[in-house]
């Protein structure tokens, strides 16, 4: 144990460190690696800002893994986790230069999550949730690759602010590292401590006048990253006994909800407004809170804060009742929040429709 904290000190500590001092230098020759996010009619930034974050964040964690035994037993241990997650990076950064159709970026996504289920890290009961109990292997195999293709695509849409996907991300890496360590994964937890410190390095530059964003590359890898090892980490309670599977599936859903819902209230209406579900447009959560008045930093932490009261929630009702009336009471909190900025949104196109009524006479 002993030599895991030193272990998981070291990447953690070495990764923060290489995402500092690569950042800033990723940032300049950004324009040469044809990583530049330009304004356009749907984007809140005025100016070209470097799409480098996911590559920092990938580079720092690779490095650092590096440096230790615990980091280096990754590539052996999860090695299809790891090569998954590279293809997917490929994918974003590439996306990021050449802007892929979604069809071809989204198949990519369920190759990887299939390639993840044939590796055995795929779900194989939904532990009483709503009903259901054990699978047969081909509902394994589909449920498993839509929800890792789901998780990974609803949070690259996350990415819309600064601070969102990273501080997102690094809450939901924290909740996972903490179930890794109490699981015995520790090559996990070495990885996970990892890509925190990367993320704390990417916050830095996130969100100052510096000002990098994190991409495809980094939210595709990410989402990715998380549905792959909250289903490795539901599967390994099954054989490590050491903490109760109803709050593993809990917390494991929860952190999950509000990328994933979000996407799924989106898409339906722009299917109920007669346009393609990902035809892009300005109706996610954190633009509701742009509308509603706050300035980008203050709809992040909103968002961010909203995301630990679905946690505590979702935790304290899982003492007294199901898995499943705890995460239906969860996402009842988060659709009622949306519903709430969705009013606001109609009140505030009222006034823009009445000042311009006003203007003309």
């Amino acid at each position: 144990m002993k030599q895991l904290l030193i272990d998981s000190a070291i990447t953690s500590i070495a990764a923060l460190v290489f995402a500092l001092i690569l950042i800033p230098l990723l940032a300049k020759i950004s324009g040469l690696l044809g990583l530049i996010d330009k304004p356009g009619h749907r984007k809140i930034h005025v100016k070209p800002v470097p799409l480098v974050g996911g590559l920092s964040i990938v580079l720092s964690t690779g490095m650092a893994s590096l440096l230790t035994q615990s980091g280096l037993a990754l590539f052996t241990t999860h090695g299809v986790l790891v090569s998954a997650c590279l293809v997917l990076f490929a994918i974003g950064v590439w996306d990021d230069r050449n802007n892929l159709k979604p069809i071809y970026r989204l198949a990519v996504q369920a190759l990887c999550a299939w390639a993840m289920a044939a590796s055995g890290i795929r779900l194989t009961s939904l532990y009483g949730m709503f009903g259901f109990e054990g699978l047969n292997i081909y509902w394994q195999y589909g449920l498993t690759i839509v929800i890792i293709t789901g998780v990974t695509n609803a949070f690259n849409l996350m990415d819309g602010i600064d601070g969102l996907a990273g501080g997102l991300a690094l809450i939901n890496i924290t909740i996972l590292s903490i179930l890794s360590i109490l699981l015995g994964q520790t090559a996990l937890f070495v990885l996970l401590l990892g890509i925190g410190g990367a993320l704390v390095g990417f916050l830095k530059y996130n969100i100052s006048k510096i000002n990098v964003f994190m991409g495809d590359g980094g939210s595709l890898t990410l989402g990715f990253l998380m549905a792959s090892v909250g289903i490795l980490l539901i599967e390994s309670t099954r054989v490590v006994h050491t903490v109760n599977i109803n709050y593993v599936v809990l917390l494991v859903s929860t952190i999950l909800i509000i990328p994933v819902f979000d996407s799924l209230r989106v898409y339906v209406s722009r299917v109920q407004r007669g346009n393609s579900p990902f035809k892009a447009d300005k109706t996610h959560l954190h633009h509701l809170f742009l509308i509603f008045g706050l300035k980008h930093k203050w709809a992040a932490l909103y968002i961010l804060g909203l995301e630990v009261v679905i946690l505590v929630l979702g935790f304290l009702l899982g003492q007294f009742t199901t898995v499943s009336m705890s995460i239906i009471a969860v996402v009842a909190l988060f659709l009622f929040v949306c519903q709430l900025l969705l009013l606001n949104k109609g009140v505030d196109k009222w006034k823009r429709l009445i000042s311009e009524m006003e203007s003309t006479y």
